[in-house]
């Protein structure tokens, strides 16, 4: 398996930079004459977005770039979002500390961005993620977009407080609807897009829109494969002698099989995922040496229940769409098997045993860290790299165990 693992990983890493190629999905723009049909760049649109790639049909070779102001704004189909074109005064207050100012006021500067609409009807809603905050963005009817402020500043030292100046902006905005209440709306995208729904319902707009809570896309998939592992023995009573002590062997290949779940966004142009796996493991770890005066064996096998979450980051735009993930690695052992035979020997005329017990009073419990790169293919399938280090802890010695395993899985529907 050392073998073939820099063979794989180079493959996986060629077809990285290899098969590069865009995502497009359908969509229209919208320009001061005409709406636009055919495909727009599918990327993370609501994250500082200051131009868009359109192009009339997917056999085009060329896309067509619009800024800001080019466009009234475009329509994403598969997602059913609308990004209006604006320049607009932005708040660029910082809200991390350590970076907070002492002015509660807010500090204005001049932007031209694409707004994505939560919320449409008598009041639109509108947001916008730069690289140090998100925004919100209040429009009544074809009015002017000002922005909704929340301001995080400093007094003293280290005390932060918050301007929640956004409630009396909305309070003021929506006081011809006595039953619309914002005195509990929380700076957020969920928050306030029920805010304004229930707004617009009040007051009876025609074509309402309100953007839908955005929940993970869950995905299981079966696992099943194979470790290779190594293990260092570290530690141990004075009768072990240096034969075992500090020890490095390799045992047989680990077969392990489970299941992952995996937690990500229904939008193909994010990259990021969370993934938790729940693994069977079968380790047999069986070592023999010797030396002219000494000659040891150990038997160390058990069973274990293995629980791994990751965070996983995919190329989303490349052909084969391989991912890479990294995590920490737990298990929970059963059904020990737990020996060390010692014998003296003298240039192997006789054997006198020493010592027959445990290795050491293992702990049931270890933990380490993952590592690995992965592709899917023939739509369902996975195939995985992997690199695991971790700890299994005694009285009076440890066992560290790392190696490199080759995993398969099934995404099921």
């Amino acid at each position: 398996m050392k073998k073939r693992l820099p063979v794989v990983v180079v493959f996986l890493l060629f077809s990285v930079v290899s098969y590069s190629q865009n995502n497009f999905v359908e969509g229209y723009v919208v320009t001061s004459r005409d709406t636009l049909r055919g495909f727009i760049f599918d990327k993370q649109l609501d994250k500082e977005t200051r131009r868009v790639q359109f192009k009339s049909s997917l056999s085009s070779t060329s896309a067509t770039e619009y800024k800001p102001l080019d466009i009234i704004g475009f329509y994403v189909a598969p997602y059913g979002e609308f990004y209006l074109g604006q320049a607009i005064d932005i708040d660029v207050k910082p809200v991390r500390q350590g970076m907070l100012e002492s002015n509660p006021a807010a500090r204005f500067k001049k932007d031209t961005v694409f707004l994505k609409q939560l919320a449409r009807g008598k009041a639109n809603l509108y947001f916008f993620r730069d690289s140090e905050k998100s925004h919100f963005f209040l429009q009544k009817e074809n009015g002017p977009v000002k922005e909704l402020l929340y301001i995080v500043y400093q007094t003293g030292d280290v005390t932060s407080k918050k301007a929640e100046i956004f409630r009396n902006q909305l309070s003021e905005a929506f006081a011809d609807c006595s039953e619309t209440s914002v005195k509990k709306a929380e700076y957020s995208k969920a928050s306030l897009t029920k805010a304004f729904a229930a707004y617009n319902t009040c007051m009876g707009a025609v074509n309402n829109y309100a953007a839908p809570v955005e929940k993970p896309k869950t995905q299981l998939s079966l696992l099943a494969g194979a470790v290779a592992p190594v293990l260092n023995y570290q530690g141990g009573d004075d009768y072990n002698g240096q034969t075992a002590k500090d020890a490095t062997f390799t045992s047989a290949p680990a077969p392990l099989a489970g299941v992952m779940i995996n937690f990500g966004s229904k939008r193909p142009s994010n990259p990021i995922s969370l993934g938790v796996e729940v693994l069977y493991r079968k380790d047999a770890h069986d070592f023999h040496i010797e030396d002219f005066t000494t000659t040891v064996t150990i038997n160390v096998h058990y069973h274990s229940i293995r629980i791994n979450p990751t965070l996983n980051y995919t190329f989303i735009n490349t052909k084969l769409k391989p991912y890479l993930k990294a995590g920490v690695a737990s298990g929970m052992s059963f059904g020990e098997t737990n020996q060390m035979e010692i014998y003296r020997t003298l240039g192997g005329l006789y054997a006198d045993k020493v010592y027959k017990g445990k290795v050491t009073d293992l702990s049931s419990f270890d933990m380490g860290f993952i590592g690995g790169i992965g592709v899917p293919w023939l739509k369902r399938f996975i195939a995985e790299v992997r690199y695991e280090v971790g700890v299994k802890g005694g009285s009076d010695a440890r066992l560290n165990i790392k190696g490199a395993s080759f995993v398969i899985g099934y995404r099921l529907k």
